[in-house]
């Protein structure tokens, strides 16, 4: 998301000093271009304050959505590792108890068979038969009580190889059903970021969409109004260009009036002059 947020930032900072230019000429042409270029900040700062609101609004929601989804499945995870270690530290413990109940037999039957080893001996020794069948008979149940014991000791671990395996089986189906949870809630978290992103990306879009037409509308009024300076400039200028050309005209006919008064004074001055001249000229062929 970062590389997509730069290209975004480029172009508010763009736009900014486009503004900043805009508003320093308006500023400098016109007297009023101060109160505008203010007005024209404050707008300037508002659209952008909307567009960052609404893509941290965006950011925020789509965040707590990621944070929820992996909760879930965090919380999944833990149910299950929790599980796993407590049937490990089960496993452990019956492990140990196994041990103790092998070492335990494997004593007492050392000491049960010692005792029968020992007492062979006494049997050769005795000469009355009903003495010898009441200690063989005794040499039997001891016999018989050592395999019991170790029959026990089988059928128990057995009875736990057993149940093993059922909680093997078990443990597999709770291990599925995990899984199928953990894919429920990854399709569920998939399909509510891509509705949220369509949602939020239809809303960043409507605020860029808004803020290109308010940018779009303040461009048009600063043309229009830069475009009217212009049209009162023309006219201005047009306006100054007729009286210009007015009072050209007036000096003009005053400078034709005046130089047709000098012209008349100098043709009667020379006609005088002329007519003197030739009085003169006249006066010395007389003589």
């Amino acid at each position: 998301m970062q590389d997509e947020a730069n290209p975004g930032q480029d172009r508010e900072a763009r736009i900014l000093a486009r503004r900043k230019r805009i508003e320093e000429q308006l500023g400098a042409k016109a007297g009023d271009g101060g109160e505008q270029g203010r007005r024209k900040k404050e707008e300037a700062a508002a659209e952008e304050s909307r567009s960052k609101v609404q893509i941290s609004d965006t950011r925020g929601k789509i965040d707590k959505i990621k944070t929820a989804g992996h909760a879930e499945v965090t919380t999944i995870r833990i149910v299950g590792d929790s599980r796993e270690n407590e049937r490990r530290i089960n496993e452990e413990v019956n492990r140990q108890g196994r041990r103790q109940k092998l070492l335990y037999e494997a004593e007492s039957s050392a000491r049960q068979n010692a005792a029968v080893a020992m007492k062979w001996s006494a049997l050769f020794e005795r000469e009355i038969p009903q003495d010898l069948m009441q200690d063989i008979e005794q040499q039997k149940d001891t016999c018989e009580r050592i395999i019991q014991s170790k029959d026990r000791l089988i059928k128990e671990f057995k009875a736990e190889l057993k149940a093993k395996d059922d909680e093997y089986v078990k443990s597999l189906k709770k291990q599925a059903e995990d899984v199928d949870l953990l894919l429920d809630k990854m399709g569920q978290q998939y399909r509510s970021l891509r509705g949220a992103f369509e949602v939020e990306l239809e809303d960043v879009e409507t605020a860029f969409m808004q803020e290109r037409h308010e940018l779009m509308q303040a461009n048009l009024g600063e043309l229009g109004a830069l475009m009217e300076k212009r049209r009162e400039k023309e006219e201005l200028y047009m306006e100054s260009r007729r009286r210009r050309v007015e009072e050209d005209q007036k000096q003009l006919e005053a400078q034709r009036v005046q130089d047709n008064e000098d012209y008349s004074i100098l043709k009667i001055k020379l006609e005088t002059e002329i007519q003197t001249l030739e009085q003169q000229l006249e006066e010395m062929r007389a003589t």
